[in-house]
């Protein structure tokens, strides 16, 4: 696994993730990656406050854009904050973003790969659902991405 700095961007659009979420999140991150960061985007009068969280192994900072920005100028916005060497856009729920989905998004990294895509019903290998992880050829296909909607 390649020891990278890595940002994951999570849009609020919804539930506010729990201070145990976010941790959880962390700590995964932690376990994989070099260095991370969490930036969180959302609209700035939907009520979302800063996060008073300590002891987390990375920064932590929240994008408020206008609630007339496009979805592209909120995506601007955050990745124009975002640091990492690779950055996660997760449009899922923070608890499906795990340590064994993270190394798995990483992976194809390790050979150079820049862009990593995953369709939206990506499922980490380690998934009792996971039907294949590999394309027809039976190798890992290196079409994937690091946004997850």
């Amino acid at each position: 696994m390649k020891q990278a700095y890595v940002t994951v961007i999570l849009p609020i659009s919804g539930k506010v993730p729990s201070i145990s979420e976010i941790t959880a999140l962390d700590t995964a991150l932690k376990l994989t990656t070099r260095e991370h960061e969490l930036i969180f985007s959302t609209i700035f009068d939907s009520g979302v406050e800063n996060f008073e969280i300590t002891g987390l192994s990375g920064p932590l900072s929240i994008v408020y854009t206008n609630s007339i920005s496009s979805q592209n100028s909120s995506r601007v916005a955050a990745f124009g904050r975002a640091v990492g060497d690779f950055i996660i856009e997760w449009h899922g729920t923070i608890e499906d973003l795990t340590k064994d989905a993270i190394s798995e998004m990483l992976e194809p990294t390790n050979n150079g790969i820049e862009l990593v895509e995953f369709e939206s019903s990506f499922q980490p290998s380690s998934s009792p659902t996971n039907s294949s992880a590999n394309d027809s050829n039976g190798t890992d296909s290196p079409s994937r991405c690091l946004e997850w909607r």
